[in-house]
């Protein structure tokens, strides 16, 4: 939501834990937290793939990236699905309560790692880091790590259900399940097949013209 040389420095300040070679590191710790809720479902005749599975194991990850408690993944979930709500809903307000909810939530964890100063995860560098010698207000702050939060776990738990469901739905389940498909290439079809985000808008910053048309500056753009 912002032009250079503030975007650049949020990129900077974010960008080192999401790179490839940092989320390989975290492979051993994603696939234990994969296999314990796998367990926890085991014994059950009937579970729900999305609940289960496909959204607590992206936000626990992203929580424990950014240091916030894991105590209560349902509490999680409701914001998620509140934020993403709030993007498309013909009355955003029906969702103030649960955003403002998570707002003070997120709020109180900064101000208590900035208290407490020695933590090195990526919330509490969010509350040392300094643009120009000025430290990030709180509602910028804030706006960070819900960006992240939800963007990082909601699609990721698209991804997982739409690629399981894809796979049931055209019978060739077995086959992955034997090891016929290369994964790389079945995630990335499905990324092409099923996107879990269809489109973004961007803003032009200035007077652009692209394929013989020219698009005003401050003018809103679809990407897909």
């Amino acid at each position: 939501m912002s032009d250079p040389p503030k975007h650049t420095f949020f990129r900077r300040l974010l960008q080192e834990d999401f790179l490839p070679r940092s989320i390989s590191q975290l492979r051993p710790r994603l696939e234990a937290i994969a296999n314990a809720l796998l367990d926890d479902v085991a014994a059950k005749d009937v579970w729900d793939l999305n609940d289960d599975l496909a959204f607590p194991l992206p936000v626990t990850i992203i929580c424990e990236i950014f240091g916030i408690p894991t105590d209560d993944i349902g509490q999680f979930k409701r914001w998620s699905d509140a934020s993403v709500a709030t993007l498309s809903a013909q009355d955003p307000t029906d969702y103030l309560v649960e955003m403002g909810r998570i707002r003070e939530y997120v709020l109180e964890l900064l101000h208590r790692r900035r208290a407490e100063g020695d933590d090195e995860r990526l919330l509490a560098r969010i509350t040392r880091a300094r643009l120009d010698g000025e430290y990030l207000s709180d509602e910028e702050a804030v706006g960070l790590v819900l960006q992240l939060f939800v963007a990082g776990n909601e699609t990721t738990t698209s991804l997982i259900t739409n690629f399981v469901w894809r796979m049931l739905s055209t019978q060739v389940w077995a086959e992955f399940c034997a090891g016929r498909f290369d994964l790389d290439l079945a995630i990335n079809e499905s990324l092409r097949f099923d996107p879990p985000l269809l489109g973004l808008c961007r803003t032009t910053a200035r007077e652009v013209e692209i394929g013989g048309t020219m698009i005003p500056a401050h003018t809103k753009v679809l990407t897909h």
